[in-house]
């Protein structure tokens, strides 16, 4: 039999493994890593666009309209500035301070340099206010030239006591005072009270927007530049000037409104801008800040018609309407001969300037005061008596001997301060 017994087969070829070095179990995190970092990466990148897109908006986008209204609007919702305004020889100043917090004092300081040839010396007035208390004082710096010039005739009146009274409030010695408060509970009812004196100054949110969007339809936007420097400050440049028509409507808006102002008044001005034709030029410039806030506005005026003018303010003092409003065209018209004098289409009025936004601080109250109701009881006392004599001396007429609280009048005129038949009741400290 044949041995059919089968070889033994060679062990299988086992397959070379390829080297592996030796892992660790955080190998596979880098490209975990780098996709969470390309996520972050793209979140970033959105808030940055959202971010850009609003400043892009907030300072690129916006309209010439809509930077001034926000600066307007941020003037307004201010806690407190201060706002300056001088003309452009300096000759007239108004400084406020001006807090939002009806409980602490404001003051306005008004300062006018010279007030005319014969005067030697400025003019300045105080006032500082809150809800309840008014403090006054002048510093008249001309006052002994002005007694000096009364002659004799001004003994009679630097001579009483109601003047020794004023005078330290008008050299800057003392302050006077009254009570707002006081006054406020004296008024009159308001049965008695007259149809301008019931007008409460009142508008209501409607109406301020109303007035907004009509004052700015009036404006024409003759420029605007952003990152303008201006001694070595950043600002954005705005320089406006008016629609005639718009401007007109705008005023007479002001008619609507529950506010003390004449209808003859707002008349007046309405005169005023229908007296040019040059209302669209460089009439206002403007410079905001960084931060959207007004930080100076220098004005102009344009030519206007002398005749329309002069035959406004005629016809204010013939019917005595709008007087406030005759004032101020009187005051143009003498810009508009100054005008005229230099051969200048546009007038500089001055320049207003604004600045310690939120940080003022209330004015400290003055010590040396004088009440002004004193000066007024005292002035009754010693004035009314002075005043019926006048009075009957000019009418040539005597009166009844005896008569009460009136002075007995030399027959060669005033002379020497009438005999006052008055004890005066003065306050403590006088």
């Amino acid at each position: 039999m044949q041995n059919t017994t089968t070889p033994p087969q060679p062990p299988p070829v086992q397959q070379a493994q390829p080297a592996q070095a030796n892992p660790t179990p955080s190998a596979p995190e880098p490209k975990k890593k780098s996709k969470a970092m390309g996520v972050l990466l793209a979140v970033v990148a959105v808030i940055v666009f959202a971010v850009g897109g609003v400043f892009a908006y907030k300072t690129l986008v916006k309209s010439p309209k809509e930077v001034l209204m926000e600066s307007f609007n941020n003037l307004t919702e201010a806690d407190s500035f201060n706002m300056a305004y001088t003309t452009p020889e300096s000759e007239f100043l108004v400084d406020l301070d001006y807090i939002k917090d009806r409980s602490k004092f404001s003051s306005l300081m008004l300062k006018v340099d010279k007030i005319d040839e014969s005067v030697d010396g400025p003019l300045s007035l105080t006032m500082i206010a809150n809800e309840d208390d008014f403090y006054g004082t002048m510093n008249v710096s001309f006052l002994e030239q002005i007694e000096a010039d009364m002659g004799p005739e001004g003994a009679m009146i630097t001579g009483l006591v109601t003047y020794q009274m004023v005078r330290p409030i008008l050299t800057g010695e003392s302050w006077t005072h009254f009570s707002l408060k006081e006054m406020k509970e004296l008024q009159t009812p308001e049965g008695d009270m007259t149809s301008d004196e019931t007008k409460t100054n009142d508008v209501t949110d409607a109406q301020s927007k109303k007035m907004e969007e009509l004052w700015g339809d009036a404006f024409v936007f003759r420029k605007f530049k952003r990152n303008e420097v201006v001694d070595g400050v950043k600002y954005t440049h705005i320089t406006i000037g008016f629609d005639k028509k718009n401007l007109i409507t705008a005023i007479d808006y002001l008619k609507d409104l529950d506010i003390k102002a004449e209808v003859g008044d707002i008349n007046k001005m309405i005169t005023l801008v229908q007296s040019s034709d040059d209302w669209d030029n460089d009439l206002i410039d403007i410079l905001i800040d960084k931060d959207g806030r007004l930080a100076q506005i220098q004005l102009r005026f344009p030519k206007i018609s002398e005749e329309k003018i002069e035959a406004a303010i005629q016809e204010g003092v013939d019917d005595g309407s709008g007087m406030f409003g005759v004032a101020i065209m009187q005051g143009v018209a003498d810009k508009v001969a100054e005008i005229g004098n230099k051969g200048a289409d546009l007038q500089e009025l001055g320049v207003i300037k604004f600045s310690n936004y939120d940080q003022v601080e209330s004015a400290v109250v003055p010590t040396s005061v004088i009440e002004m109701k004193d000066i007024i009881e005292v002035g009754q006392q010693e004035l009314m008596p002075l005043i019926g004599g006048m009075m009957v001396d000019a009418g040539g007429g005597a009166m009844p001997s005896g008569a009460a609280g009136y002075p007995t009048m030399p027959e060669d005129g005033y002379g020497d301060a009438p005999n006052m038949p008055v004890e005066y009741k003065m306050p403590a400290g006088y």
